[in-house]
């Protein structure tokens, strides 16, 4: 679903690369956490796979559509999980706008907003946006990733903020939408808790990708997967 190919990036004010020959390929319908410290590229790598930054060499392919070539096949395929609510609308008038914005509308949109009601547990969608918990907005930045019905989600630290319990509720939501309807999730974390349940795991550092694999095979029999992350990430 997600194919990455020498992927490389150097910013114009940058003496080192924020991306170095970056490879992977991600399956449909799983789970796949983009570990990694502060710096280590993981923001940059979804900004390129996103359409909103341009790679310096390499290329990304998402569904076997590149950006480059049909750019409008390959951002259908995508939702990206966005900040940028309006304080004072409610979550109801704020969604419909986005979907707007997206072509979205009228019976098409209804349904599909019914679906989002159901599919996230977004409650109180009436109430003005700033009045919202943290983990409520978080849940509305997922639905609208999720207006135009993508493949794949492109989620950049999704949980942060969010206390053991929301983030163990926002992780339930994303495990049903990849199990009930196959859609394939990028997420950037720094939780060991949630990285745990995830299917594939990409460990990045400097700019370059030094681990890729299941939770299992990254932890490579050592005690604890976050014992075996340390030998990734010092």
């Amino acid at each position: 679903m997600i194919s990455i190919q020498s992927l490389s990036k150097t910013f114009p004010s940058a003496s080192t690369p924020a991306l170095d020959a970056v490879s992977f390929s991600v399956k449909k319908g799983i789970l796949c956490c983009l570990l990694g410290s502060n710096g280590a590229g993981k923001s940059t790598l979804l900004r390129i796979l996103a359409g909103t930054v341009a790679p310096s060499q390499g290329r990304c392919l998402i569904a076997d559509h590149s950006y480059a070539l049909k750019r409008g096949i390959y951002l259908k395929q995508i939702g990206v999980g966005l900040p940028g609510f309006y304080d004072r609308l409610s979550g109801r008038d704020n969604l419909t706008f986005f979907a707007t914005l997206q072509g979205v509308k009228g019976k098409v949109w209804q349904n599909r907003l019914s679906w989002l009601e159901h599919a996230l547990k977004l409650t109180a969608l009436d109430q003005r946006f700033q009045k919202y918990s943290h983990g409520m907005q978080q849940r509305l930045q997922l639905a609208r990733a999720l207006i135009h019905d993508p493949q794949v989600l492109l989620l950049d630290e999704p949980l942060r903020g969010l206390d053991f319990e929301r983030r163990e509720v926002y992780v339930q939501l994303l495990q049903q939408l990849i199990n009930e309807h196959q859609k394939t999730v990028l997420m950037s974390t720094h939780l060991l808790d949630v990285a745990e349940k995830a299917d594939q795991l990409l460990c990045l550092r400097a700019g370059k990708l030094v681990g890729n694999g299941t939770p299992k095979e990254i932890q490579r029999g050592r005690v604890s997967l976050q014992d075996a992350l340390k030998d990734y990430f010092e």
